[in-house]
Parts: structure tokens; C-alpha cells; sequence
């Protein structure tokens, strides 16, 4: 019986892909099917998995025909420019089945499999305060966390339906659709627990993926995307505030120049009624 989908959006990375293919064919925990939803220029044509082609860009859409075509409870996303060890998917699946929580999140490593360590103080991060609470932790401590990586984590699919599942505005970018997924979680009331055991080796792909893919408006896809997210889920207080403190922290940074001030215009200019009409 097939326990879990994993679904890896990918485009222009066959290379990368056929690798995280044999890492997966090697898993420890073998009760799940591999997804692979194609947007690439040239197709892959992949035969050992279950695997789909898509004529338009975006990882939210390729997650979304992934899930569509999953056949498991559980569901897990990966990146296609990674390395994951042996027991990657036990790891993230197991503390799921055994009923210890509905969604889990392993850790983004360098190449070498090394962990980040990046802070946990929202205090005493150089961040805003939205990357201080939702950031991945990364390091080799087990805990309960806000944070939703995207690429790294495995969710039950009742769940993921039940907060909204997978929204479509953040392609084709897709920047920060993963803070939006971990906001929506923490309303509903469930808690991410942080497996670091489950590693995933980040190889940082030169090309493909979202490489090449532009920002909305000229300014930058993540803050924009926040905003969007955070007036989605939180409404207009929050929303504004966060537009304020990354206006703040553009200041602050003493780096004026004329596109400097087009593009601090454009993000003073940023309203709701930019967002689509569903929020």
C-alpha cells in the first residue's frame, strides 16, 4: 500500500532530477510513489516514476497536478536541485503515521549535508520579523516550529486541502508561497514538528527552476509576495506594518540611488486592491 506521494516539480534540470531519483530509489521506507511534474523546454521523458508533462511554469501549479495525481494520504514536496540521504522520507513520514502530528519539516543543508544554523530570536535577527518566526531552523535540535519549507517537509493531504491547499498567485516566481503555507497552518491551529535528521543537501542549481522567471511590479518577489500573504491571512494592520519595515530596512541600508527611490514609490504605492479579488 502506497503511504505517501512525493511530488518534485521541475524545469530544465534533468540532470539534477535523475540524481534525487536514485536517492529516492534507495530509501529505507519504500511504501510511496515518486511524482514528477515536468515544465521543462525540453521534456525529460522519464520512465521510473509516475511522471507528467505541463506546458506552463510554475512550482504552485506543478504541486497542484502533483496532488491531483496522488494516490497516498500523505504528501511531500521536494526541490529538484537536491540530495536527500537513505532515510529522508522515514524520517518525515513516520512521526506522521505514528499519529505524533499531521505535518512535519526536515532541514535545508549546504551541499555537504552541513546545517545552517540560522538564529531562532526574532530579537536578535538581522531579518524581518516575518523571516524571525517563520524561518526554517536548520539546525540539529528537534523541535516544534512555524516554519513550512516547501522543498522539505511532508503534510497530510486532508490537512493540506483542509487549510486552502495550494494557491496559484505565487507563480511563477513562487517566492515565499511556503511562509503562506505555514501562516495558514498556524490559524488553523496545527504545529510543524522539525525532524533535522531528514536532510535535504541543497545544491543551488545555476539554471532552472525559477531562474529567469521575473518579479511582479519590479520589486522584489518575496517582500511582494509577503505582503500579499500577510494581508491575505492577517488583514490591513499587519500588512501595513510589514510594507513600513521593509521600506525601513531598505533606508537603512544607505544604498540611495534613483531606482532606489522608483522602487521605495512603488512599494509605498502597494495596495490591496493590487491582490486578486479571492483574498
Amino acid at each position: 500500500m502506497i503511504q505517501a506521494s512525493v511530488i518534485i516539480p521541475s524545469r530544465n534540470r534533468k540532470e539534477y532530477v535523475l540524481d534525487l531519483l536514485s536517492d529516492l530509489r534507495n530509501q529505507t521506507f519504500q511504501d510511496f510513489e515518486t511524482i514528477v511534474v515536468d515544465q521543462s523546454d525540453r521534456y525529460y521523458f522519464l520512465t521510473d516514476c509516475k511522471y507528467i508533462q505541463d506546458t506552463e511554469v510554475g512550482p504552485n501549479r506543478a504541486r497542484k497536478i502533483g496532488i491531483e495525481n496522488a494516490s497516498a494520504d500523505i504528501i511531500m514536496f521536494l526541490d529538484d536541485d537536491i540530495r536527500v540521504n537513505s532515510d529522508y522520507i522515514e524520517q518525515l513520514v513516520r512521526p506522521i503515521l505514528n499519529k505524533e502530528t499531521v505535518v512535519t519539516a526536515g532541514s535545508i543543508c549546504d551541499a555537504q549535508g552541513n546545517y545552517k544554523k540560522t538564529p531562532v530570536n526574532p530579537y536578535y535577527n538581522k531579518d524581518l520579523f516575518v523571516y524571525a518566526l517563520f524561518k526554517n531552523p536548520n539546525s540539529p535540535y528537534h523541535r516544534h516550529t512555524l516554519a513550512f519549507p516547501y522543498g522539505c517537509s511532508a503534510i497530510l493531504k486532508s490537512v493540506y486541502n483542509e487549510i486552502g491547499g495550494t494557491d496559484l498567485y505565487f507563480d511563477p516566481h513562487s517566492s515565499g508561497d511556503d511562509y503562506d503555507v505555514a501562516f495558514r497552518l498556524l490559524i488553523h491551529g496545527y504545529t510543524i514538528k522539525y525532524i533535522p535528521e531528514a536532510k535535504i543537501m541543497h545544491l543551488k542549481a545555476e539554471n532552472g527552476g525559477r531562474r529567469g522567471v521575473f518579479s511582479k511590479n519590479g520589486v522584489s518577489s518575496l517582500h511582494y509576495n509577503l505582503c500579499y500573504s500577510i494581508y491575505k491571512n492577517f488583514g490591513i494592520a499587519p500588512f501595513r506594518e510589514y510594507k513600513l519595515v521593509w521600506m525601513y530596512h531598505i533606508l537603512r541600508s544607505r544604498k540611495f540611488s534613483l531606482y532606489t527611490l522608483k522602487y521605495l514609490y512603488r512599494i509605498l504605492r502597494l495596495k490591496p486592491q493590487m491582490f486578486p479579488a479571492q483574498v
